[in-house]
């Protein structure tokens, strides 16, 4: 029988180039749920590249209705598919805390939730896919989505981070390792924690220089404001869910909301928090992400307060140590936490705000210990020999030196047993080594920063008109990094296939 793959395809071309060439080099039929703005619809409707047996667009089947919703209905998927609807919808930063532009009620969470139900139902029903392949989900339809297909057997291939920067792995669920696999450990490759840490840094060097290889002008900023005012920002653009509510009128005030807000809240970082660490300071280092995140919304919903976590971490660690949180560089981009944020952190007693132009190596040499929801940091402090703590499963948590916390009643004897634990060096080469293996080397990077320079105005607007020749020549440039991404992915297949 042939095989049945179904693509979640949107404004990340990047995942239409990998359609492309896995249809060229692997027998199957191929459909297509996309998920493309009125702009770019045209493209993806005439372009003759790829042809799809079937593809159904996703924003002609799900938008505001103001229906009631068949609550009945929406019980039975919970059900069916084993999957609890709320924690979906506080997944979505759009229904919930982040949004400026909608105050999302209810029933038209629920509604979109029924709407969505139906619609994928009609879809994996009349296909019956093989496998699924996503992107690393970013909102709550696609992780809708992907908990449909588990429950119906249907395998997920995800292009899935390994936090070696430009080094990844086809996964099933993104940020993790499919199983403990088991490789063979080769103990005379062994390095020191310094050679470790030099052999991850030309991961990180190679992944900021192609980020600095495009700047976006001013110039540019204004083609793409000019644009969304004139072009994008209408009716059609508002019936999407993720854009209810964006009057050009709200769209113009939040931006300049932003750049007042970026301005005087860095000038409050910068009078109440610290930018030297001084010797022999014992402090447990807390690596704040930045909000909204993938990494804090879908993996971690019942930990993605972080004031909270802060809070049952300054609780849990000795009398003798500090908690020092930092702040994320990011976090910029969305104009800061609000002040209240930060003043009310800097009143918890044995806490301290530091700086977020703070050298991160610099924490992780002085730091008895790292927590994080699940970013990175755990991973990195692993290579200063520094145990740490996470609250959701991430890929490096097969370490015994990181400790998954399940309850903050847990938190204070796990601390105190991990300021006295040392990490393996057998253990941490065997993971590199391990990461190394299974994984491939891909500039995701480098091309998806080409990508939208060419077509989307340096990131500034995805809501374009794509011409079917810039695309070819976009793909033709990119050929050997797509036969690659391909190939892994058919590795992928044949793994599933044969260990069924």
């Amino acid at each position: 029988m042939t095989d049945k793959i179904l693509f979640w395809m949107d404004s990340n071309l990047i995942y239409f180039g990998l359609a492309k060439f896995l249809k060229e080099n692997y027998n199957a039929q191929y459909y297509a749920i996309t998920d493309h703005s009125e702009q770019m619809k045209s493209f993806f409707s005439k372009q003759k590249i790829i042809e799809f047996d079937k593809n159904w667009s996703y924003r002609d089947n799900v938008y505001l209705q103001k229906k009631k919703p068949d609550i009945e209905y929406l019980k039975n998927i919970e059900k069916k598919y084993d999957i609890d609807l709320w924690k979906l919808a506080y997944s979505e930063r759009v229904f919930y805390k982040f949004n400026t532009y909608h105050e999302f009620k209810s029933d038209e969470i629920l509604e979109i939730f029924e709407q969505e139900c139906k619609f994928f139902e009609k879809v994996l029903d009349e296909v019956q896919p093989n496998f699924l392949i996503i992107k690393m989900v970013d909102y709550h339809h696609g992780l809708l989505l992907c908990k449909m297909c588990e429950s119906k057997g249907i395998k997920i291939l995800t292009m899935s981070p390994t936090r070696f920067a430009n080094r990844y792995m086809i996964t099933e669920e993104a940020g993790l390792l499919d199983s403990k696999y088991q490789i063979e450990y080769d103990e005379t490759k062994n390095k020191n924690f310094e050679e470790l840490r030099n052999e991850i840094k030309k991961y990180s060097i190679q992944a900021v220089q192609h980020g600095k290889k495009y700047k976006s002008s001013k110039k540019t900023q204004l083609k793409a404001s000019l644009y969304f005012f004139l072009k994008v920002c209408n009716m059609n653009y508002r019936k999407h869910i993720l854009h209810t509510g964006r009057t050009r009128f709200r769209v113009f005030k939040n931006e300049i909301k932003l750049i007042i807000n970026r301005y005087f809240r860095f000038k409050l970082i910068n009078k109440i928090a610290r930018k030297q660490i001084k010797e022999n300071e014992k402090f447990v280092y807390f690596a704040l992400h930045s909000e909204p995140e993938r990494g804090l919304l879908i993996p971690s919903p019942f930990y993605n307060n972080q004031f909270s976590v802060i809070e049952n971490v300054a609780k849990s660690i000795p009398i003798n140590y500090k908690l020092f949180v930092k702040e994320h560089p990011v976090q910029g981009i969305f104009g800061w936490r609000e002040p209240r944020w930060y003043k009310d952190l800097i009143k918890l007693p044995n806490v301290e705000l530091i700086h977020p132009h703070v050298s991160t190596n610099e924490l992780l040499k002085k730091c008895s210990l790292t927590v994080s929801i699940g970013s990175t940091i755990g991973l990195e402090g692993a290579f200063f020999n520094k145990p740490g703590i996470v609250f959701t499963d991430v890929i490096y948590s097969i370490l015994n030196s990181i400790v998954k916390i399940n309850n903050f009643t847990e938190m204070p004897k796990k601390i105190q047993s991990l300021l006295d634990t040392d990490i393996s060096i057998n253990e941490l080469n065997k993971y590199v080594q391990t990461i190394e293996k299974l994984s491939f080397m891909f500039e995701l990077e480098e091309i998806r920063k080409d990508i939208v320079h060419r077509f989307y105005y340096d990131d500034f607007v995805r809501e374009v008109e794509i011409s079917e020749e810039e695309m070819k020549k976009c793909l033709e440039d990119y050929t050997s990094e797509f036969t690659l991404l391909a190939n892994e992915h058919i590795k992928k297949i044949n793994y599933y296939k044969n260990n069924s």
